[in-house]
């Protein structure tokens, strides 16, 4: 017989009772254990031997209730959980736990009791975007497992890849596809532009501008000879610069300095270093005087070199004249005029000239003069001012004629015998007056050249000698010492305009030639401090010197 209770009733579970041999005990496990290998039972049998021993009996044991798991978590065993027992939670792929591990390890105690009862949740891995290098970003600062990102450089840098931005994976064990290279400061290779001045550096950085300038003859499309431009994205400048071009010069549609029907190919265009064959227009020339010659299209867009208006010098004159100071180009006219008391050799007292297209004023003489007047004339003039009537004084200007008249052919005779005697043929300047100044300081003899009765030569010595002075001779007045033709009539007398014979009876004892020298004595009027001179015995003023020699 077999006993009643064969095992641990802490454990297992049977009616209590003794079993004859070949009777069964069906038994089971306590609340908390279970077989083993219970999968399909939960109870077991055995049969009572004649050696009053059961047949094999299975073990309780102890069992622990499963966890509670989330999503995304795998156990290495399911079912029972016996004691001693340790089962593995791994989360799935591309999950973590919330601290950052994929796997969780459980033990079943002896008691029944896990050491832990609850697993999180495995939440899906996370790459870490916020360790990224310096001058680099991105929009979020993780990344989900499975999801893409873009990662940015800052502005002004770049990976070095030349790009700007770089895609990156998660990936499920929380790292991303590939490593974030840092982002470098961005420079730009200075563009290599035809026809530009060469730079003198390589590279620039980022936003930093630089001038591009064209060689000298050379533009932009813009007509202008430098751009700036800026280093931007992707190394590139911006804006995009053109080539320098050869500068061009525009031929006007009007006349300026050339002649345009010169031109060769007209309304061609000519560019920097082309040569033109052109003519001056009408007036102009280029400076070395041609009216004809080559220009060349130079580096500011004009025709070098240039015509220009030609220039006039003013012909020679005295200081009797007043005009406007120059200079003087073709085409400006000049207004001469004499001083007071002065008049040019037509006898006019002002004259306009102009610079012609040759760069002359004309062969002209501009000299002012003092102008000769008839004495008598004059006297007559005052007198019928003042209204002389009478028979009295009539007889007195005939009687004055009278004497003047005879006085006139004695000194026309002796004048014609002189010359003769003297041998002083020589050649008459004519077209010009004789010139007087005030303060000659010259004796002067007068005489009839070659017995001719229209004009009247001078000829001017020095005051100690009578050696003739040099016909170039200036003296300190401006006035020319030569011999000149002074035109007159038979019966006029002569004065210097500025100087006025008081009483003709003044003269009347005078042409003495008191020397023998063939000279007459100049005429000397005790009341009248003016020294006078004869010209075939018409009497003229010669000024008011005091040289006893005058």
């Amino acid at each position: 017989m077999c006993s009643a209770t064969p095992f641990d009733t802490r454990y297992i579970y049977a009616v209590s009772r003794a079993r004859w041999p070949g009777e069964h005990l069906t038994y089971s496990c306590q609340s908390g254990y279970s077989f083993r290998d219970s999968l399909t039972s939960t109870t077991r049998t055995t049969i009572c031997q004649d050696n009053g021993q059961y047949s094999t009996l299975s073990p309780c044991y102890r069992t622990c209730q499963p966890p509670v798991t989330g999503d995304n978590i795998h156990a290495s065993k399911t079912g029972t959980i016996y004691g001693h027992d340790v089962i593995t939670y791994t989360c799935s792929t591309g999950f973590e736990l919330p601290s950052a591990e994929r796997t969780v390890y459980v033990l079943c105690q002896q008691n029944g009791v896990l050491n832990t009862t609850h697993i999180p949740n495995c939440q899906p891995v996370r790459c870490h975007l916020n360790n990224l290098g310096p001058n680099s970003y991105a929009d979020d600062m993780y990344l989900s497992y499975g999801n893409n990102a873009d990662v940015y450089c800052n502005e002004g840098y770049q990976f070095p890849s030349g790009g700007t931005s770089l895609r990156v994976h998660c990936q499920s064990d929380g790292r991303l596809s590939s490593p974030v290279p840092s982002c470098q400061l961005i420079y730009c290779a200075i563009p290599m532009v035809p026809n530009a001045i060469p730079s003198n550096i390589s590279f620039v950085p980022f936003e930093q501008s630089i001038t591009i300038q064209c060689r000298q003859g050379f533009q932009f499309p813009s007509n202008t000879t430098t751009a700036v431009i800026k280093c931007g994205e992707n190394n590139n400048f911006s804006p995009t610069l053109p080539d320098c071009m050869r500068r061009q010069c525009h031929i006007p549609a009007t006349d300026q300095w050339f002649d345009i029907t010169s031109i060769l190919t007209q309304g061609a265009a000519y560019f920097f270093e082309d040569v033109v064959d052109v003519n001056c227009i009408k007036g102009y020339s280029f400076p070395n005087g041609a009216s004809q010659g080559r220009v060349t299209c130079g580096v500011n867009g004009s025709f070098t070199p240039q015509c220009s208006r030609r220039s006039c010098v003013l012909p020679e004159t005295n200081d009797r004249v007043l005009y406007k100071p120059g200079p003087y180009y073709y085409g400006d006219t000049v207004n001469l005029t004499c001083r007071p008391g002065y008049t040019f050799q037509d006898g006019r007292d002002s004259v306009l000239i102009s610079c012609d297209e040759f760069g002359s004023f004309g062969n002209i003489s501009v000299f002012c003069k003092s102008q000769p007047v008839l004495l008598l004339a004059n006297e007559q003039n005052a007198a019928q001012k003042a209204g002389i009537i009478g028979g009295v004084g009539a007889a007195v200007i005939v009687l004055l004629l009278f004497i003047v008249a005879i006085v006139y052919l004695v000194r026309r005779s002796r004048g014609t015998a002189q010359t003769n005697k003297k041998n002083t043929a020589q050649t008459k300047m004519l077209d010009q007056n004789a010139d007087y100044s005030e303060h000659l300081n010259a004796n002067e003899h007068i005489a009839d050249f070659a017995g001719d009765p229209g004009f009247t030569q001078i000829e001017v010595y020095g005051p100690s000698s009578h050696a003739q002075i040099d016909p170039q001779y200036e003296n300190t007045f401006g006035v020319i010492a030569a011999t000149s033709d002074i035109p007159h009539d038979d019966s006029g007398l002569y004065a210097v305009p500025d100087k006025r014979k008081k009483m003709i009876s003044s003269y009347h004892d005078e042409g003495v030639d008191s020397d023998h020298d063939g000279f007459y004595d100049p005429a000397k009027d005790p009341d009248v401090a003016d020294d006078v001179v004869f010209v075939d015995n018409d009497i003229y003023e010669a000024g008011d010197s005091e040289n006893a020699d005058v």
